[in-house]
């Protein structure tokens, strides 16, 4: 991708919002035509030169905006507008978008394996993002949650600051940290010379092949010079003790190369301590729940026994380390854990060492299992059939597994029927839950609050909502079919293992019943829609009479026209570009996709399964009390049937057949 005259990249939708708007600002300013943004122009700027700034911002924003961002964006005529447009699309002020960056405001961590500053750009970038979002009062908490995760190698600089200090800032913390990071450096550079000078000392010391070489060097240039003669006064003495009464081979002290060899060893020795304290300083960084990969451990181990979901008491034996210490195996059960790209996994046959510092993943185990693994780019993916299931980052030559316990998931006992009601309804609120609850469809199930989901927070972001439609509802709608709403959504960014890439959603607006078609191009809805009709037709015995729609050119083309009027089938069309007319379905769809991100941020699946995701979401929607239908279920009021939610389960989880 190219760079302007400025060195900027064209904003692309993934790289940061807020530092391109800012440089383009300055551009804008520069050029003396940013007024057209804010659309504030002086008393002296007639009406042409307010027409030449706003084409200058327009073109200059254009020009900085990749063809994804801008074929999104659309053609709009008025800076001002174009700037707007850009905030709204990538500037989230939503209540959950501001409470899910809170929240990882005030759990974030330093990453040991990067310096001060690299921290310090994740921590600024995160506070930034947080005051776009509106909360202006963020600056008051960042120097107390900075000191806060301060490692254990800077205590000296967290005690200075809290005891030392009468005010405490952003600044005097950042300060110190830099501090403290150059007094490390310069300490590990201090020590790696004095290792580089002992050896040094150590290659020079070994010089009893040099003075054989010495003493031939001193005779040819004894010989060469025919002027000189050698002492005759000169004693024979032995070379190695000084004394003239034997030689050196009847020396009575002991022989050099017994010396040497120790000093072999010691030079050896020094390198196993520095990889020694190289791998113990990545292991100090490292939580209880993350793993090492190791190729030479022949089984899965772990010395933390809360991590099991499945535990069994065995005496296994023992397992022996690289220095010969022998660790009691006590146990061997099963771990379950989310990793950091989302992934559910289990690790079965895990060995319980508690002598052991950290887990460690066998290679050699992952493979008998039938997964393999594959190396590039400072990471290990962990694959089964191309499927990758988890990665594990390079660090310090380590391969480490970022991840941490799953316990909400099915497939660990869990004892909180109401996440698992949760879930298995497709991440259903409070309200909707307390409303199923009175009517008593789980039983004996003690259903309640349900504590904070953050994949909730994170599938559940909007802007605003639709309004109701106001054309025929529940109160003048008779019967089922009497008004039906249809809308298309997509593409989608990853097509389904099927290769689709849209859905057709239609709701009944008698009984607020959703059906879902999967299409895999926009022009299949005419044939999913007549084979919709004839199916629900069909079922009921009665006939669809009203269809409202939006204006695309899927809708609104002969074949459809043809069949409605061939079937009475009354049309209601919204005007063009305002899909708020059609709240209904745009509501549902909402919804809908709601429900899919919720499901597949718990389940860990791939995108690759969002069709299976909104069918079940359907499913679960017309199994999920209605604010329309005053709290009854839409798969009750169309059928006329009471519900039964016994065979629901989580999406996601393990299925057996029989």
């Amino acid at each position: 991708m190219a760079v302007n005259q400025y060195g900027m990249l064209p904003f692309n939708g993934k790289t940061d919002f807020d530092i391109w708007k800012q440089k383009i600002k300055c551009v804008l300013i520069q050029q003396k035509v940013f007024r057209a943004v804010t659309g504030i122009f002086l008393e002296s700027e007639d009406k042409a030169k307010q027409i030449e700034m706003n084409e200058t911002a327009c073109s200059t924003i254009y020009l900085n905006l990749s063809d994804f961002v801008l074929r999104k964006v659309g053609i709009l005529e008025s800076a001002k507008e174009l700037w707007d447009k850009l905030d709204s699309l990538y500037t989230d002020t939503s209540l959950p978008g501001k409470l899910f960056l809170l929240e990882k405001f005030f759990r974030f961590r330093l990453d040991l394996t990067k310096d001060i500053d690299e921290n310090l750009d994740v921590f600024n970038k995160l506070i930034q993002n947080i005051k776009q979002a509106g909360d202006k009062h963020i600056d008051d908490y960042t120097p107390i949650v900075l000191l806060n995760v301060i490692p254990d190698s800077y205590n000296d600089v967290k005690s200075a600051i809290k005891y030392g200090m009468d005010e405490i800032s952003l600044d005097i913390v950042v300060n110190g940290l830099r501090s403290k990071e150059l007094d490390l450096k310069h300490a590990r550079g201090s020590a790696s010379q004095s290792r580089d000078s002992g050896e040094a000392m150590f290659v020079r010391g070994r010089s009893k092949g040099r003075s054989k070489n010495s003493k031939q060097n001193s005779q040819s240039k004894n010989t060469s010079q025919p002027g000189r003669k050698r002492s005759k006064s000169r004693k024979r003495v032995c070379y190695k003790c000084g004394n003239a009464d034997h030689f050196i081979k009847d020396c009575p002290k002991p022989k050099k190369t017994e010396h040497a060899s120790v000093a072999v060893d010691k030079c050896d020795l020094g390198d196993i301590l520095m990889v020694c304290d190289h791998v113990n300083s990545v292991r100090n960084s490292l939580s209880d729940h993350e793993l090492l990969i190791d190729s030479d451990c022949t089984y899965h181990m772990s010395p933390f026994r809360d991590l099991f979901s499945t535990y069994e008491l065995c005496d296994s034996g023992y397992v022996s380390l690289a220095d010969n210490k022998r660790c009691n195996v006590l146990g061997v059960g099963d771990i379950c854990l989310k990793f950091s790209c989302g992934s559910v996994f289990t690790i079965k046959n895990v060995r319980h060492v508690p002598d052991l510092c950290h887990n460690l993943l066998s290679v050699a185990a992952l493979e008998s299992s039938g997964l393999q693994g594959k190396w590039g780019n400072g990471c290990m993916k962990i694959l089964k059939n191309s499927l990758v299931l988890f990665k594990a980052e390079k660090v310090n030559n380590l391969y480490v597994c970022h991840a941490k316990p799953f316990t909400e998931s099915v497939n660990v006992v869990c004892s909180d029927k109401t996440s698992l009601w949760h879930n298995r309804l497709g991440h259903m609120s409070n309200k909707g839950l307390d409303v199923m609850r009175r009517a008593g469809y789980f039983g004996k199930d003690s259903v309640t609050s349900v504590p904070f989901c953050e994949s909730c927070v994170l599938g559940k972001q909007h802007r605003v909502s639709f309004p109701p439609s106001s054309y025929p509802n529940l109160s003048k709608c008779s019967f089922v079919l009497e008004y039906v709403h249809a809308d298309v959504w997509g593409p989608a960014s990853v097509p389904t293992h099927g290769g689709r890439k849209y859905f057709l959603s239609i709701i009944d607006d008698f009984s607020r019943k959703v059906w879902v078609c999967l299409l895999e191009h926009k022009s299949d809805v005419f044939v999913r829609f007549r084979e919709w009709k004839t199916l629900v037709e069909n079922q009921t015995g009665r006939k669809v009479k009203t269809l409202r729609t939006d204006n695309g050119l899927e809708f609104c083309n002969k074949e459809m026209d043809k069949l409605c009027v061939d079937c009475g089938i009354k049309r209601h069309k919204t005007l063009p570009y305002t899909s708020q007319q059609n709240g209904i379905a745009e509501r549902m769809n909402r919804s809908l996709l709601d429900k899919v991100r919720s499901m597949l941020a718990t389940s860990g699946l791939s995108k690759k399964f969002w069709g299976e995701a909104v069918t079940t979401a359907a499913y679960l929607v017309n199994r999920s009390p209605s604010v329309p239908l005053g709290g009854k279920c839409p798969e009750a009021v169309f059928t006329g049937k009471p519900l039964d939610l016994s065979n629901l389960r989580v999406f996601g989880c393990a299925a057996y057949a029989h």
